[in-house]
């Protein structure tokens, strides 16, 4: 939808909400693979839900380039807005979450329990940083298509609440 704007058809710009909007259905994607049976997880599902949350977030990072060099190739002043600063939360969630996720598959715990534990501190921080990244979609979407403060308001509420609901119908599936 946003791409197909007049104003971003040959723009460098577009390809910051494209890789961002690629990088959270990725990212979901992931999180779907991890969650849909908890009870018959195997190596697999953890490979490849290791690999979707690393495009994921490598897909930020590189929204997040693109929107770092239009800044300062135009001498602009960077984080100026709420989508800016949520962005650089999110980025950090991010890449923590991942970092989180490679030292417990590469490194698993000693017992069973403290793996339990492991899981559901990667799981907690996951749903707050998934949320966070679609409440910073939702911000980047409402500022780019609307100047309307009400409707602003009711873009970013309306696709946080439903990215919310769907993350806990996910993730509360088992």
């Amino acid at each position: 939808m946003c791409i197909r704007d007049r104003n971003m058809i040959n723009s460098p710009f577009a390809m910051h909400p494209l890789m961002a909007c690629a990088g959270f259905s990725t990212i979901l994607s992931g999180v779907y693979v991890a969650t849909r049976d908890r009870v018959n997880r195997t190596q697999n599902t953890m490979r490849v839900h290791l690999l979707a949350n690393s495009v994921g977030t490598s897909a930020l990072m590189y929204a997040m380039y693109v929107m770092y060099d239009i800044k300062e190739q135009g001498h602009k002043k960077h984080l100026q807005s709420n989508h800016s600063y949520l962005g650089i939360l999110t980025a950090s969630a991010l890449l923590a979450q991942t970092g989180a996720g490679f030292y417990a598959y590469f490194f698993p715990a000693k017992s069973p329990m403290e793996q339990r534990k492991r899981f559901a501190a990667h799981r907690k921080f996951g749903t707050a940083t998934v949320t966070v990244f679609a409440v910073t979609v939702a911000t980047g979407a409402s500022q780019t298509f609307t100047k309307s403060m009400p409707v602003r308001l009711a873009a970013i509420a309306s696709i946080a609440l439903g990215a919310v609901s769907i993350l806990h119908i996910v993730v509360s599936k088992h």
